[in-house]
């Protein structure tokens, strides 16, 4: 029952090849979330494709902690940092799609507020321009 952890993989190769599947949509999700965030930062990408990245990871992440159960020891030191570090991702992932809505709202907030500059003076039309930043 011993033997290598090459010896180990082999014999599991279905197993082996999920985990392996599933840490890669993590860091494709990873990847994905950074390049949406530039979007959005820059004005060509929408609130919602970073919520749905952000979803994304988390069910990757949790599909790797549930391929990683399947054969842990479950006293292991590294199981328990995956349990550990699954959970930080679950939180950081809900706090960007938190912020992803709270941003959202705003902005369409501030579509709905239309100034009639033309009534006001420059001094007036500068100082609420600069209130606004």
């Amino acid at each position: 029952v011993g033997g290598t952890a090459t010896d180990f993989y082999k014999r599991h190769s279905r197993w082996t090849e999920g985990l392996l599947s599933a840490a890669k949509a993590v860091g494709w999700g990873a990847s994905a979330l950074v390049s949406t965030a530039d979007e959005v930062v820059s004005g060509t990408g929408k609130f919602e494709q970073l919520e749905v990245t952000s979803h994304e990871i988390a069910a990757s992440t949790a599909q790797l902690v549930a391929a990683s159960r399947v054969k842990a020891d479950k006293d292991s030191q590294n199981f328990v940092k995956v349990m550990g570090n699954s959970k930080s991702v679950a939180n950081a992932t809900a706090s960007v799609v938190a912020a992803s809505k709270q941003c959202m709202k705003l902005t369409e907030e501030s579509k709905l507020v239309a100034v009639d500059y033309s009534q006001l003076s420059a001094v007036q039309v500068f100082s609420d321009k600069t209130r606004r930043l």
